[in-house]
């Protein structure tokens, strides 16, 4: 017998089942998908059943942008069969000036009931909360003395830090000791690495 969940882990979705939860979402699996249809498997009732999708329908969206601790307002408009989760980075472009075209990595989702959700369709999104990841503001500290000192500077979102390294800022060599992340997480084990996208603050010694 096929592992279901196995063969579609990467696949779950939060949706209703005709069958066993007409009425609320459940974690169910696209067992198929193109431009027309999503053929889904229920986890809950094992029940295969179909959603047609519509055709080339947009919404617009509010977008609140969380850009060197200041916080933008924008709108941007999304297939209305797109799904977004949060952590997927995406690229947007502004509904009022088509040339200001964003790269962001999704934070938070809210529903068209004004409720904090994970994932879901844009159809039933009204807002998406997220952080430009294109150039990011990154936070040193350190220590000198009795005092701990703390400075910042503008690099890209896609720079690479790594516990141990050595990194020069404003002429100085400092070391890597520890990296707290966006996931509220605080690593300062030999090897850690990780992208300026992704870190809240950056710990170091002077070399």
């Amino acid at each position: 017998m096929i592992n279901i969940n196995k063969l579609y882990k990467d696949k779950k979705i939060d949706i209703y089942c005709p069958l066993c939860s007409p009425n609320k979402n459940i974690t169910n699996i696209v067992l198929f998908s193109n431009d027309n249809y999503l053929k889904i498997y229920c986890t809950n009732c094992s029940n295969i059943y179909f959603i047609r999708l519509k055709k080339s329908k947009y919404k617009k969206i509010k977008i609140i942008m969380n850009s060197y601790n200041e916080t933008l307002k924008y709108y941007s408009f999304f297939d209305m069969n797109e799904y977004i989760k949060t952590n997927q980075e995406i690229i947007i472009e502004d509904s009022e000036n088509k040339e200001n075209v964003y790269s962001i990595k999704v934070q938070l989702l809210e529903d068209n009931n004004h409720k904090p959700i994970k994932e879901t369709f844009s159809y039933n999104i009204n807002t998406i909360w997220c952080k430009l990841i294109d150039t990011v503001k990154i936070k040193y500290s350190y220590q000198k003395k009795e005092l701990t000192k703390s400075f910042s500077e503008i690099v890209s979102g896609n720079k690479v830090y790594n516990i141990g390294e050595i990194i020069t800022i404003k002429n100085k060599n400092f070391i890597v000791v520890g990296i707290y992340t966006i996931y509220k997480k605080y690593h300062k084990e030999k090897g850690f690495f990780t992208y300026a996208k992704d870190i809240k603050r950056i710990f170091i010694n002077e070399k």
